[in-house]
């Protein structure tokens, strides 16, 4: 066995391990519970290693180079993003103008929130303002 990559983060060990597997190579992440039940001296054990067979060892690296070049990259995914219907832009975020007032109703009232409030977005390009549909969908939907 060679270590073909190493790396202070486990996460990305396992990453690189799953990555090797799924072109056909037999790595595995070296060591990782011994590293991470004293994850202080990570450095002292050599961190995280990630291990192919010795005749699998060339393959590993020219996709680990592939890898870090990032021709393992995901597309962008704007085009499922949600659209202004004014300028096309996708720059779009919750409006945040009216989440004071909800505050208010909710806590001195105990009011539950219209439902049409929250499906209220902004265009961040124009300055656009509208109602989304119920089932349209962004990414930013939990953004503060």
């Amino acid at each position: 066995m060679r270590r073909i990559h190493w790396t202070l983060d486990l996460q990305e060990a396992e990453i690189v391990a799953g990555l090797l597997r799924a072109e056909g190579i037999d790595a595995f992440v070296f060591d990782a519970g011994i590293v991470r039940q004293n994850w202080t001296a990570a450095l002292a054990y050599g961190g995280y290693r990630v291990m192919v067979a010795a005749p699998q060892v060339e393959q590993g690296r020219q996709l680990l180079m592939a890898w870090r070049q990032g021709e393992y990259a995901l597309p962008d995914d704007t085009a499922d993003a949600l659209h202004c219907p004014v300028c096309a832009g996708t720059d779009v975020q919750p409006d945040q103008r009216r989440r004071g007032w909800s505050f208010v109703i909710v806590y001195l009232f105990r009011v539950p929130i219209p439902w049409r409030w929250q499906r209220r977005v902004h265009c961040r390009t124009c300055n656009h303002r509208w109602n989304r549909a119920p089932g349209d969908t962004t990414p930013h939907d939990h953004a503060s």
